[in-house]
């Protein structure tokens, strides 16, 4: 506390002392402007005189001999005449212009001379003006003398009266510090007591007894502070571990999901093993060794997490998230022969801010338990947004509900009576909210209304943005058969939305019935839900009808949610949907295979696959062969770039990481290569990573590829991608 008073006094000190100096050194700033200015307007009045006695002698010479032109005096003394008046107006201590009329009559008589020309006028009236302004010229050196003593001697006594004042405070604070230090020391005892009693109350505290402790109206404010952010501190800690269980609990969810996944393969690859051919046995076993690989990493997923896993928030797409986990929703149940249909709202928000994976993990895992909790195979899914009490917020409400047959119409489905049966557990919301990130209420539940069963998952978010529908299908008119109610009204909701027409056949023969006017939709879209035929024949009939015409503008579409189905079918339609239809997927899938794409590769169109993994260079390499594609494969960057040195490449399809050489040091050697030979049209290079982060995906654009895909390879993404460089291909070439 001694050191404390020490400085206060020190820095009270120097700021007298420096309040004197500043004091000090303004007063002679000051002085020396007034000094300047006086100067200035000192030598102004000389010069004035200077030039007017000069004016005077040139006027006399005039007189004696005659002179053609005007002395140049003239215009001088004018300048200094108006800039001595200028200065006199600014320092009226040193003189005053009020009754000196010898300036005003100066600029006359130089008036007059102007007009008449006359010197011996001039010269008569110019010597008293003369007298007039060495007097006044007298006088501002007389009161230039009186206010420089009369000043000094200001300061003088100013400036003592500054360091008398300095000698006085300084004494009074030396004074005052010996009678405060007692009281500075009574101060610490009593504070350093204080402290020892909430260091021992500190050692006392846990989280239990926080709020009986701030509770006590007898401690004081800083107490208080202390014991909150205590009890905050503990709080964290205490989320910090269940957080941490929690989200062990959710990583060995995903393990034991991934394990299921792999037994699926062993089990399928099985049968290939039992094949005579060569080729297929070899490719099982690498299936069945890169399967038991993925387990073994499934078995260690929780060891990995345990480790520590880093937060990753980010904007993200809700609506593909969406999208993502009712694939994978249809997928997982392909065995069990569910019908799931998705009535999915156009008022969804589409960016989100949190963490992507947690969201989808806690959907997934809550919406495939529901559905294995039942036995009814028959799924509506609905997908909707409500408002919260905060404007800024939306509640996002997914609802499964298990109907006992599809064949009847949302409007009846929204008018059943639901009856609360089931809630979830509150710890299992409650470990729901605590994984998710950005989210800020999280609640399940079961419903009932008859025979009828529902399982509701509703959760509060912040949306950044919502997604804006553009009329995708405008201009469209589509005539769809199915057999099911629920199926029409949700295809009929989502070509309605985009803009489109529809007309629907609810049996084969309304179709039949339209064979005369199938020209004027641009599609046929035919559901596996028609019951009573065999739709193989049904679509190979139609197929046959349309084809037939003149000009086959019509498609002929197919949603089925079996791959047998699809198989069987698959000669006779353009193009197979599967369900559930998703609009976000289903969509852009749709527009794309509408459009009668009539232009042609006017090239060969040469491939090649930069792939180290044989399974799936074989895979990529069928994808491709299947629309005639010339394919070769090279299995490190190294041969890609010693192959295209050497043959023809219109398109490759580069691994971004493999053994050696890399895909993106591969990728800047061929563009190094191009740009040396100056190749006109360069190769398209198409990265594939199994990675997906944003600098991943950077990095293979930096080094030179046109484009990045995701693995594992899926065949439309493929073919949508080469169609795309195709088309651009021929355009550059052309």
């Amino acid at each position: 506390m001694k050191i404390i008073k020490d400085f206060t006094f020190s820095i009270i000190t120097l700021v007298i002392s420096l309040i004197a100096f500043i004091t000090s050194s303004t007063i002679l700033f000051n002085n020396e402007i007034k000094n300047e200015t006086t100067q200035s307007l000192l030598n102004t009045s000389d010069s004035l005189i200077t030039n007017t006695e000069n004016l005077l002698l040139s006027l006399i010479e005039c007189q004696m001999t005659a002179c053609n032109n005007d002395p140049k005096e003239f215009s001088t003394i004018k300048e200094k005449l108006q800039q001595f008046k200028l200065m006199a107006s600014k320092d009226k201590d040193v003189v005053s212009l009020v009754g000196a009329i010898e300036y005003e009559k100066l600029n006359i008589i130089l008036s007059q001379y102007y007009s008449n020309k006359l010197p011996s006028n001039t010269i008569e009236k110019l010597i008293p003006i003369l007298i007039e302004m060495q007097k006044k010229h007298k006088n501002i050196i007389e009161n230039i003398n009186t206010q420089v003593i009369h000043k000094s001697q200001e300061d003088k006594v100013f400036i003592l009266v500054i360091l008398l004042a300095f000698i006085a405070i300084t004494l009074y604070f030396i004074l005052r510090k010996e009678l405060q230090n007692r009281r500075f020391k009574k101060e610490l005892d009593l504070k350093d007591e204080k402290l020892n009693k909430i260091t021992s109350k500190i050692n006392k505290f846990d989280y239990s007894s926080s709020d009986s402790v701030l509770n006590d109206f007898n401690i004081s404010s800083q107490e208080r502070r202390i014991y909150s952010k205590l009890k905050a501190l503990y709080g964290l800690i205490e989320r910090s571990k269940r957080n941490t269980d929690l989200s062990q609990q959710l990583y060995s969810m995903i393990g034991y999901e991934i394990r299921g996944i792999t037994n699926t393969i062993k089990g399928g690859i099985q049968l290939l093993i039992n094949e005579k051919d060569k080729k297929s046995v070899d490719f099982a076993r690498d299936v069945i060794t890169a399967t038991r690989t993925l387990s073994n990493l499934a078995e260690n997923y929780n060891k990995l997490f345990a480790q520590g896993i880093k937060e990753k928030t980010e904007h993200y797409s809700f609506i593909e998230l969406l999208t993502e986990i009712i694939i994978h929703l249809s997928n997982k149940n392909s065995e069990k022969s569910l019908s799931i249909e998705c009535d999915i709202k156009n008022n969804l928000p589409n960016e989100l801010i949190g963490n992507p994976t947690k969201l989808f993990w806690i959907l997934f895992l809550q919406l495939s338990n529901a559905i294995s909790a039942q036995n009814n195979k028959n799924i509506l899914m609905k997908v909707d947004t409500q408002s919260a009490t905060d404007i800024s917020e939306a509640i996002i409400k997914i609802e499964l509900i298990f109907l006992t047959t599809l064949n009847v119409n949302i409007d009846k489905i929204d008018h059943l009576h639901w009856e609360q049966t089931q809630k979830n557990a509150l710890k299992n919301d409650e470990w729901s909210l605590s994984i998710l990130d950005k989210v800020r209420s999280f609640t399940t539940c079961w419903y009932q209304s008859g025979r009828q069963q529902k399982f509701v998952a509703q959760f509060s978010v912040t949306p950044i943005s919502y997604s804006k529908k553009n009329p995708l299908l405008k201009d469209k008119i589509f005539l769809i058969c199915a057999g099911s109610e629920l199926r029409i009204d949700i295809m009929s909701n989502i070509f309605l939305t985009h803009d489109a027409k529809v007309k629907i056949a609810r049996s084969p023969n309304d179709i039949f019935k339209s064979l005369s006017t199938l020209a004027l939709y641009d599609a046929v879209i035919i559901t596996d839900t028609i019951e009573g035929i065999q739709l193989a024949s049904f679509c190979q009939t139609l197929y046959d009808k349309i084809s037939r015409q003149k000009q086959k503008e019509t498609k002929l579409f197919l949603t089925v949610s079996s791959n047998k189905v699809a198989k069987e079918t698959e000669p006779y339609v353009d193009h197979i949907f599967y369900t559930p239809i998703v609009p976000d997927d289903f969509i852009p899938q749709l527009v794309d295979v509408i459009k009668d794409e009539k232009e042609k590769d006017d090239i060969q169109q040469q491939f090649l696959i930069v792939e180290d993994d044989r399974i799936q260079q074989f895979l990529l390499k069928r994808i491709l062969q299947q629309c005639e594609y010339d394919t070769e494969i090279v299995s490190g960057g190294l041969e890609a770039v010693e192959w295209v040195k050497s043959h023809h490449t219109d398109i490759i399809f580069m691994d971004c990481i493999m053994p050696g050489m890399g895909g993106i040091q591969a990728t800047k050697l061929i563009r190094q290569y191009e740009k040396e030979i100056k190749q006109k049209t360069p190769s398209i290079i198409i990265g594939a990573t199994a990675l997906t982060s944003r600098s991943e995906h950077k990095s293979c654009l930096e080094a030179g590829m046109n484009f990045v895909i995701s693995k594992p390879y899926k065949s439309d993404e493929i073919l949508k991608t080469i169609k795309k460089y195709i088309h651009i291909k021929n355009k550059l070439v052309s």
